[in-house]
């Protein structure tokens, strides 16, 4: 990124210095003027979006070794219920969450593993815009020693066609997207040893499913 930082800030400056100069100089400025400004605002865009890129790549490539514990799962969805309220409450969201045995403890980095659980349930709440009788509803079950935890919503859903592709750094359908949270989620997940899936009806349902 430290090669693409100057350019960034060098075009922004020239484009400052065009503006004020054309601005003493009267209103139309002349054509080779607003040539050289389509130029540095192009410049200026993609520098900047290489910039993004090279720092959304980072995220990718310096996720910190897990620190394990033991995590009491109850906590960790009632601080996502937290997280979320604001939301929950201007979409009018109903909100599910059930644990069994309810007293589940998992063995995880907390931190990590609630990055990834934030990660899910924004996701979840993003495709519940105008939407009847949105939900989100998070479950955690014990299956012998395995431990499956599901972020379902009724959302929008993740067309077939795409299902393979939504874990790939950088591919993103929104249109303010990084591409990063999901393919960071799994990359945390596989730290885990664990395995991240989806299954999406759309129109009907969504379910993102962690496995421990």
């Amino acid at each position: 990124m430290n090669s693409v930082s100057p350019i960034t800030l060098a075009s922004a400056s020239i484009i400052r210095q065009f503006a004020e100069t054309n601005g003493r100089e009267g209103e139309g400025g002349n054509t080779i003027s607003q040539d050289y400004m389509t130029a540095l605002n192009a410049i200026h865009k993609r520098s900047k979006g290489l910039t993004n890129f090279v720092e959304n790549y980072r995220q990718l490539t310096r996720l910190p070794q897990p620190v394990f514990e033991m995590v009491e799962l109850r906590q960790l969805f009632a601080n996502l219920e937290v997280l979320m309220r604001d939301q929950i409450i201007q979409y009018k969201i109903r909100w599910e969450h059930e644990i069994v045995p309810e007293n589940m403890m998992l063995l995880a980095d907390e931190k990590l593993l609630e990055q990834v659980m934030i990660n899910l349930v924004k996701n979840s709440v993003e495709a519940l815009n105008c939407r009847e009788n949105p939900y989100v509803r998070l479950t955690a079950v014990k299956l012998g020693e395995q431990v499956i935890i599901q972020v379902e919503d009724n959302g929008s859903g993740i067309p077939a066609e795409i299902a393979d592709q939504i874990f790939t750094p950088m591919f993103t359908t929104k249109p303010q997207g990084t591409g990063i949270g999901l393919s960071l989620s799994r990359q945390i997940i596989h730290m885990h040893r664990g395995t991240i899936q989806v299954n999406s009806e759309p129109g009907v349902k969504t379910v993102m499913t962690l496995r421990f």
